[in-house]
């Protein structure tokens, strides 16, 4: 199995919208954070907006160094009903761009409170 980087998106045919400018913190890597609140950032980026999270939580670095190896990408996959019509939908998350340790880059972290966009 490949892993999940910006390289290979082309390869499954998902299109390609990197962020730019980094304009929120997300503190904590909850599931609904991760599957819903970054999921509609990464509908906005795919719309022309341009919004890049970094990523920070304590005590979860195993998952932060998974992001980093993945270069922030990660897929959400949907499933439900909409009506009458039941609905899936596969989606490579690329709106986070940083994925910050607390414990191992305090620096790292500080430096945000500097960061203009934000």
């Amino acid at each position: 199995m490949k892993l999940l980087q910006r390289a290979i998106l082309e390869d499954y045919d998902v299109p390609v919208c990197r962020p730019k400018t980094l304009r929120m913190v997300q503190f904590g890597l909850d599931p609904l954070l991760l599957g819903l609140a970054d999921r509609l950032i990464d509908d906005a980026n795919r719309n022309g907006a341009d919004f890049g999270v970094a990523l920070t939580a304590a005590n979860q670095p195993d998952l932060l160094r998974r992001l980093k190896e993945q270069e922030g990408l990660y897929t959400v996959f949907v499933r439900g009903e909409r009506g009458e019509e039941r609905v899936r939908v596969e989606q490579v998350v690329q709106s986070v761009i940083a994925a910050l340790d607390p414990e191992e880059d305090d620096k790292a972290l500080m430096a945000l409170a500097d960061c203009e966009s934000l």
